[in-house]
């Protein structure tokens, strides 16, 4: 039961410039929640200071939620070494829903961002990159896991993946690996 961040921005958390990875749940720990949170760029979510590697990895955990679909509740997870979001390793449960991943905060008006911004009927993107030199997400031997949400739009994830970037999902060994409304 950890929670890193809110829907409100008061309650955001900047992660980035970290010499590793900018959030890790691992050993084993259940109902994680990842919202709000600006993870490899500044204080505005429009400028790279990404993380040496992965923004968040997850490994051995179970139920992690990383955004939501509600106002606010979504992260910036851009300009990382590694991926956006790494779940591995018998990693269960994760649900990733109303990101920004591989973009600027600004480049996305969405209903789920990390700043109130009306609910609009779909987004509005002006891409401007700030890749994850990884895989955006990558599942390698996890199961369970769902990214987007069938009720478009809200539950989207906005993923870049151009420049640097290697793939925008990459499962592997994985089982159960549900990806639908996402906007790439």
């Amino acid at each position: 039961n950890n929670l890193i961040g809110g829907a409100s921005a008061g309650a955001r958390n900047i992660i980035s410039g970290n010499n590793n990875t900018g959030i890790e749940f691992g050993y084993g720990p259940s109902n994680n929640v990842v919202q709000g949170n600006f993870i490899g760029t500044d204080v505005t979510g429009n400028q790279a200071l990404g993380n040496v590697n992965d923004g968040i990895l997850i490994w051995s955990a179970f139920g992690t939620l990383i955004g939501g679909t509600n106002a606010g509740e979504g992260n910036v997870i851009s300009a990382n070494g590694g991926a956006g979001v790494d779940a591995e390793y018998g990693t269960s449960g994760t649900v990733i829903q109303g990101n920004i991943i591989g973009l600027t905060f600004n480049s996305v008006v969405s209903a789920v961002k990390p700043a109130p911004s009306g609910k609009p009927k779909t987004p509005t993107i002006t891409p401007k990159p700030l890749v994850n030199k990884g895989s955006s997400l990558l599942f390698d031997n996890a199961v369970g896991a769902n990214v987007g949400s069938p009720w478009s739009p809200v539950g989207n994830n906005n993923i870049a993946v151009v420049g640097g970037g290697t793939v925008g999902i990459a499962i592997e060994s994985s089982d159960q690996i549900n990806v639908f409304g996402n906007y790439f």
